[in-house]
């Protein structure tokens, strides 16, 4: 891998680091060393429950899920169906390594950008469920409750775009040790490969997460219409 390279990732690692609180040692000597160091972080603290690396708290899907299945349980059966998404498209990968090592560099600020976009819409969701719960809380005092019944085939999106959004962190979870066993044997067009998925699974996901925070909104809006009927 060419020194450029190096200084370019070596610079969009440090001010990713600087948000994910990546240990300078952690970062190793080496180009590549850098690039999992930061990948490892973005995938660590981009998870769908705990807590991210260097503190803080973030949404926990596992959780919304539970809570939300809890809540709507006396007025509502849903039962979750798969969520079905067309093949990831096949990457052509360069063949030079001064084009390998451009692709590098691009696949990494994609990755950083589609991870800090998941985090994005993982805010949003918590925001979209708090305000739906508080919604329902009020409703279920008041309304009908015919218009929660109603209400079953979104509340059943919802939790299937949720799991899906799980499996496919779980495959993020996947390639990444794809990725350092790449790492390991210095095969950088099949940690490019992996990185590509991995970038590919993360807009996957955040697709499942707003689409779910969507239908969370005109739930919301549903119920407080009809609390000021």
């Amino acid at each position: 891998m060419t020194r450029g390279l190096f200084l370019a990732i070596a610079a969009s690692a440090a001010s990713l680091m600087s948000l994910c609180a990546v240990p300078a040692a952690e970062a190793g000597t080496t180009p590549n060393a850098v690039l999992l160091a930061v990948v490892a972080n973005d995938t660590a603290g981009n998870g769908t429950g705990g807590s991210p690396a260097g503190g803080g708290t973030r949404p926990n899907i596992h959780q919304i899920i539970t809570q939300f299945e809890q809540a709507i349980a006396p007025y509502e059966t849903i039962h979750p169906t798969q969520i079905a998404h067309p093949p990831l498209p096949t990457q052509s990968l360069p063949t030079s390594p001064a084009a390998m090592d451009d692709a590098l560099q691009q696949a990494l600020q994609a990755y950083k950008q589609a991870t800090q976009s998941d985090k994005q819409a993982q805010m949003q969701l918590q925001t979209a469920f708090n305000a739906y719960i508080n919604a329902l809380q009020w409703f279920v005092q008041v309304g009908d409750l015919d218009v929660l019944t109603q209400q079953t085939p979104d509340s059943t999106a919802v939790v299937s775009y949720l799991q899906d959004a799980l499996y496919t962190q779980a495959e993020v979870s996947a390639d990444f040790q794809v990725l350092q066993q790449a790492h390991a044997n210095g095969d950088n067009g099949e940690l490019l490969a992996a990185l590509l998925d991995m970038t590919q699974l993360e807009q996957q996901k955040v697709s499942d997460i707003k689409n779910a925070t969507k239908i969370l909104a005109r739930m919301t809006s549903t119920l407080q219409a009809g609390l000021s009927d």
